[in-house]
């Protein structure tokens, strides 16, 4: 009998797939009815499994379908809830993981590629998905049908709270933590009048040449196209157009 077995596990270890479900039958008394990862799987439960087990697509469907089941995943949605060590920790999930480079979103994909993912939901996104600008772009697009902003001046009302809260939280770090950095690195062809957003980058009114800019601004929306009029500018005018923490941190009104 241990003659027999080595021979099946030698025959298993150079090409599973070779094996058909008549040799099974005659040695084991079981009712195998092709060479796929279930016969394969019938025959011998235990692990490691042989060299090409991974290859078979059958064989890394039936360890994600268990897996669903043990986390009690019951619709598409939940998978974006799944972490590395998950798989990890159950049998042969380390050698099935390296295909995938230790990715959850890449073994999903992969495993149910007529799904449309949010790779941005998944707890573990691939680093490099982010440096990718239409990736980020997808995102925003997203997040401006969620939040409602149809026009890119609602944009100047996005936080870093905003962000994090739909997923962005990497891009938000990979652009120094600063959402006007991650609007204009998005949209770059837009001008944007930085100081409308909810707070400029650092140190932005302390160049002179972004202090005339708002101030040509505030006299083309005002209408004041002589220097005489911008004695009729007041503390209102500046702060409705976003002006407050320029008067407060360069004029100290």
């Amino acid at each position: 009998l241990k003659n027999v077995l080595g021979l099946v596990i030698e025959m298993l270890a150079s090409n599973a797939a070779a094996i058909c479900g008549r040799c099974f039958r005659r040695l084991y008394g079981t009712e195998v009815e092709s060479s796929s990862p279930k016969a394969v799987e019938a025959v011998d439960p235990s692990w490691p499994k042989p060299p090409n087990y991974w290859k078979s697509f059958e064989a890394k469907k039936m360890f994600v379908d268990e897996l669903g089941k043990d986390l009690g995943i019951t619709k598409m949605e939940d998978w974006y809830e799944l972490r590395s060590h998950m798989v990890r920790k159950r049998k042969g999930g380390n050698s099935l993981f390296r295909y995938y480079d230790w990715s959850p979103t890449k073994l999903l994909k992969d495993m149910f590629p007529e799904h449309e993912w949010d790779e941005w939901r998944f707890a573990q996104t691939p680093q490099s998905w982010w440096t990718n600008w239409s990736n980020a772009h997808r995102f925003m697009e997203e997040l401006r049908k969620q939040e409602k902003w149809d026009k890119m001046e609602d944009l100047y009302s996005i936080s870093a709270d905003t962000l994090r809260k739909h997923g962005g939280g990497r891009l938000l770090q990979i652009h120094g933590d600063s959402p006007i950095r991650v609007v204009k690195y998005i949209y770059p062809n837009h001008v944007w009048l930085e100081w409308r957003f909810r707070a400029t980058t650092n140190r932005f009114w302390t160049k002179p040449e972004n202090q005339r800019q708002f101030f040509d601004h505030l006299r083309a929306t005002y209408a004041l196209d002589t220097f005489e009029k911008c004695y009729d500018i007041t503390e209102d005018m500046v702060f409705a157009q976003g002006g407050e923490s320029l008067v407060r941190k360069i004029f100290h009104g």
